[in-house]
């Protein structure tokens, strides 16, 4: 019977033991809090004690831990064929025809549960779809309404860790910016025909924002089979037709011979 001893090289004082037995046996290392890649080194002693005699020499892995730090929504953003941020303040949607929205959990890098859904513009009234995201990333849900409706999260950010909801419609809690909207086109075939949207939100409030916050990147949702409510070209559009109306007029009104 052996004993494996590791020690990390970023902790030469934490040491760690187990029995091996026969075959594999599992066991966790506590990896550090920082970002980046780390070397572990292992070796064998003939006791239980980590510290017996005729302990075998060091055998490292190089590169064995691996700590990741969260993925930016600049990063989430990057991975899709095409991305444009809706320039408004205030998101709700309205599904496409007989087509049922869907909305898929992209990521959820927080210590908050952030309970998510979708509600109903009017009445307000939630209705969740992923209860635990953090085991429901990759999961999609269908919304089942024909109404105009936002998505939200419940936060724990509330005063002694009340909850604290965050709407797509940022008036709703306050102004304050907790949530970014995207038009995205994950169609790898190319072109940009956006038919999606990325919903990110903030799951802090904005008194207690820190370092980069807000970083919109706690709760990040795909949303599809949905128009968005405020129509983006407006400001494009509205002056375009007036100056082909102002043209129409004006040769309408040639002088006659």
């Amino acid at each position: 019977m052996f004993y494996l001893g590791i020690t990390e090289t970023y902790s030469i004082s934490s040491a760690h033991s187990q029995s091996i037995w026969r075959g594999y046996e599992t066991f966790t290392i506590t990896a550090p809090s920082t970002p980046g890649t780390y070397d572990v080194y292992f070796r064998a002693y003939d006791g239980d004690t980590c510290s017996a005699s005729n302990p075998s020499g060091w055998k490292p892995l190089y590169g064995g831990i691996t700590v990741k730090g969260e993925t930016s929504l600049q990063e989430i953003l990057d991975s899709y064929e095409c991305y444009q941020q809706v320039a408004a303040t205030e998101h709700t949607w309205i599904p496409q025809g007989t087509f049922t929205a869907t909305a898929l959990l992209v990521t959820k890098q927080s210590a908050y549960a952030n309970p998510t859904g979708w509600y109903d513009a009017t009445t307000s009234a939630k209705t969740v779809l992923f209860n635990d995201p953090k085991t429901q990333v990759g999961d999609t849900e269908d919304i089942n309404t024909l109404n105009e409706f936002g998505l939200y999260i419940d936060s724990s950010d509330g005063p002694g860790c009340s909850t604290v909801t965050f709407y797509s419609e940022n008036t709703k809690q306050g102004g304050s910016p907790n949530v970014e909207v995207y038009r995205v086109d994950d169609d790898p075939s190319g072109g940009c025909n956006y038919n999606g949207y990325i919903v990110a939100f903030e799951d802090k409030l904005e008194a207690n924002w820190e370092g980069d916050e807000p970083d919109h990147n706690d709760i990040v949702v795909l949303l599809k089979g949905a128009n968005h409510t405020i129509p983006e070209f407006a400001t494009i559009a509205i002056p375009a037709i007036a100056v082909l109306g102002l043209f129409l007029f004006f040769n309408k009104r040639k002088p006659r011979k």
